[in-house]
């Protein structure tokens, strides 16, 4: 089916574009803005980025001290499933910083 086709190059060349943009250290917002798809989505492209190049610091998409709470968590409760480990940080660290560095806490235990 051709139009699936195109549809799914459109969607590996915005990931690929991402990849490359998170490479400069730009931001998520700044990234949803070039290539064009909300921030949600942005955050996969961010996590599939860190999981390829096998990063193994959060910054700049989440800020050292945020790291250090989320892994402490992370320790105790494990990576999975992420509501528990929302409700025991209070709710105060959205999933998406969860998300970004359960992906680098990953990369480091390796």
């Amino acid at each position: 089916v051709p139009s699936a086709r195109k549809g799914r190059s459109t969607l590996n060349l915005a990931r690929q574009t991402a990849h490359g943009l998170f490479a400069r250290g730009m931001s998520i917002d700044e990234v949803a803005r070039a290539v064009e798809r909300a921030p949600s989505t942005v955050i996969e492209y961010l996590v599939s980025y860190i999981n390829k190049e096998g990063l193994t610091e959060a910054s700049p998409w989440v800020d050292e001290r945020t790291y250090d709470r989320i892994a402490d968590v992370v320790a105790s409760l494990g990576s999975e499933p992420l509501g528990p480990i929302y409700r025991a940080l209070g709710g105060e660290i959205p999933y998406d910083q969860i998300k970004i560095s359960i992906a680098v806490l990953k990369n480091r235990q390796q």
